[in-house]
């Protein structure tokens, strides 16, 4: 489907759409490719192509999906360093695994907050936001 509707278009609209849909096709090789797209320090995307394959990265079953929980916790060690805050605050929101959700992820997100140094307050408070959605996830699925 995509080859038959962006055919040879090279342009960057194309290459968006391209990699959107690609990166929501369930296959260990798209996850791979995209995550590595995503967490690229100096990737050829823009950020606002990213934030679109994004989008698509978190299709999928639950087997597929739970090797890029521990490589998100892995890849907020360096965010902060790597990329800008626009796209600190995408990454970290779009890609939190919310339904994978262990006590390892939790220790390891406050060993991270407590690497942080103090006057990188708004990536602490990025940190803050995530450690927040995940408890109340917690909190919300054991009463469920």
């Amino acid at each position: 489907m995509i080859v038959k509707v962006l055919k040879d278009d090279k342009s960057d609209t194309a290459e968006r759409v391209r990699l959107t849909c690609e990166a929501a096709f369930a296959s260990k090789e798209n996850k791979d490719r995209v995550w590595a797209i995503l967490t690229e320090e100096n990737s050829k995307y823009t950020v606002y192509q990213r934030e679109a394959m994004m989008g698509g990265f978190k299709a999928g079953d639950q087997e597929l999906m739970a090797p890029y929980a521990d490589k998100y916790y892995e890849a907020l060690v360096t965010l902060s360093q790597k990329q800008v805050y626009r796209y600190q605050s995408s990454f970290s929101n779009a890609l939190m695994p919310r339904s994978v959700i262990e006590d390892r992820h939790l220790v390891q997100l406050m060993n991270i907050k407590s690497q942080t140094p103090d006057n990188d307050k708004a990536y602490m408070d990025l940190l803050n936001d995530v450690l927040e959605l995940l408890l109340r996830s917690n909190r919300v699925r054991a009463q469920a």
